[in-house]
């Protein structure tokens, strides 16, 4: 079994990150902005959805990106505590 490459895993993270990031920022805009264009049996349609497949497309990314933001955490965790520790220490030291 081939090893993972860790910089591999992180570009395709941070990338299904954005898309998801993209996608729900868009789909909360479009939401927010209401529809203004097409109707289809007494409901308003955009882009070929209506309102109530916009809210699920929006809720599905949303919690695909919560899970890839978890997952990009997890694989950068000693990053951050080590990084906390050392914020900490300069600021200890600098009240001493």
């Amino acid at each position: 079994m081939k090893k993972l490459n860790k910089n591999k895993v992180n570009y395709w993270i941070d990338f299904v990150m954005l898309l998801t990031f993209i996608g729900s920022a868009v789909s909360g805009l479009i939401l927010w902005g209401g529809f203004s264009r097409g109707f289809h049996r007494g409901q308003t349609i955009f882009l070929g959805m209506v309102k109530h497949q916009w809210k699920q497309f929006h809720l599905v990314l949303g919690f695909i990106l919560l899970i890839v933001v978890f997952i990009h955490i997890l694989l950068h965790s000693k990053w951050i505590i080590k990084m906390t520790k050392n914020i900490f220490k300069k600021a200890k030291n600098k009240n001493i």
